[in-house]
């Protein structure tokens, strides 16, 4: 989409002639304009976005053509004979799309931006307003560059083998006594900050079926902390019946709900094969079948976590988890509820 300013001449053919001698023409005042030039810049522009949106596009066509919003708002501000504030708050297109990554809020909200604008409810001039396409003023170059890079950073392929390491301990530890039951199936990662705990854990969550959950209190980092579960777990305390109460409810609705969503995956996976029906008379009797079974619910499994694990990263942020974690854990909330009576 390409935007051009054009230029508007105004004729002077209304302009009442005076004849000589001629009794004076009656005084005609001329329009006048408050706007500055920067608005009527940003007002010629706008005559051009309702063009790539329609009031009858769907969520989804208005998600294709997010790219073509941000050349439109990017080309537009670039050609503003003023605003060089404005200019200098525009996110390029790394930028943009990290800031409205897959399933977040951020994108999210401009889609129903669009939508209300291409129904002609809201005006296009808002859409210069938006930070998905510029930087808050409060933001610093240096605040948004170390938060880009960190969720950048989040989803390149992880280095080294400190995952598969922590793996193998876990399964060391179970497996040393396989008659006495630990004492708590529980462990602390210690180490500085920004040395890779959490990247650690997040990749272990490709392998293994793992549910991420950051208490951390704040805003802001990665992984973003669960703010909603966070306040409900730490609300209302009051004795120790009712907190553990509390965790009770909420561990079991954990479990219910991480189960459901599994199951939904699984079906919706066409690479993720089910398991054949097999009685225990079977398992017993052919050994080598009992290896290959064994194999399959490996891979199965492998699967399930990474599909699970893609499901739960989808569109977060170092200032927000994506929509996907959080309706996951609003249900969780509300079943918790629900199991304790509230």
């Amino acid at each position: 989409m390409l935007l051009q300013k054009k230029k508007i001449f105004m004729s002077t053919s209304w302009i009442p002639q005076q004849t000589p001698g001629g009794p004076s023409a009656p005084h005609q005042s001329e329009p006048t304009n408050t706007k500055s030039p920067l608005e009527e810049d940003i007002d010629s522009a706008c005559r051009y976005l309702p063009r790539g949106f329609q009031p009858d596009d769907s969520i989804d066509e208005i998600w294709e053509r997010l790219d073509h919003a941000w050349y439109a708002v990017h080309k537009a501000v670039n050609n503003l004979a003023g605003g060089a504030e404005m200019k200098d708050r525009l996110r390029n297109e790394d930028e943009f799309k990290a800031y409205i990554k897959p399933g977040s809020n951020a994108e999210q909200e401009l889609i129903n931006l669009l939508g209300s604008m291409g129904n002609n409810q809201v005006p296009w001039s808002d859409l210069f307003k938006s930070e998905a396409f510029l930087k808050p003023e409060r933001e610093t170059a240096y605040d948004l560059s170390m938060a880009l890079a960190t969720t950048q950073a989040w989803g390149t392929t992880f280095k080294g083998d400190s995952a598969n390491v922590l793996f193998e301990s876990i399964a060391d530890h179970l497996a040393r006594d396989r008659h006495k039951s630990p004492y708590a199936r529980l462990t602390s990662i210690i180490n500085s900050s920004g040395t890779g705990k959490s990247r650690m854990v997040d990749q272990l969550g490709t392998e293994i079926i793992t549910v991420p959950i950051c208490l951390r209190p704040g805003i802001e980092g990665m992984p973003p902390p669960d703010r909603k579960l966070h306040d409900w777990l730490v609300s209302e305390i009051g004795d120790r019946n009712t907190v553990q109460r509390r965790l009770f409810g909420f561990v079991y609705s954990l479990l219910v709900v991480t189960l459901t969503r599994l199951k939904i995956i699984a079906s919706e996976k066409q690479d993720i094969a089910k398991l054949p029906s097999l009685g225990a008379r079977r398992l017993s009797k052919e050994p080598l079948f009992r290896k290959d079974y064994g194999s399959l619910v490996v891979d199965r499994q492998r699967k399930l976590a990474s599909a699970f694990h893609e499901y739960m990263a989808m569109g977060q942020s170092h200032n927000a988890s994506g929509l996907h974690r959080e309706s996951f854990y609003d249900e969780v909330i509300k079943l918790a509820r629900e199991c304790m009576g509230q």
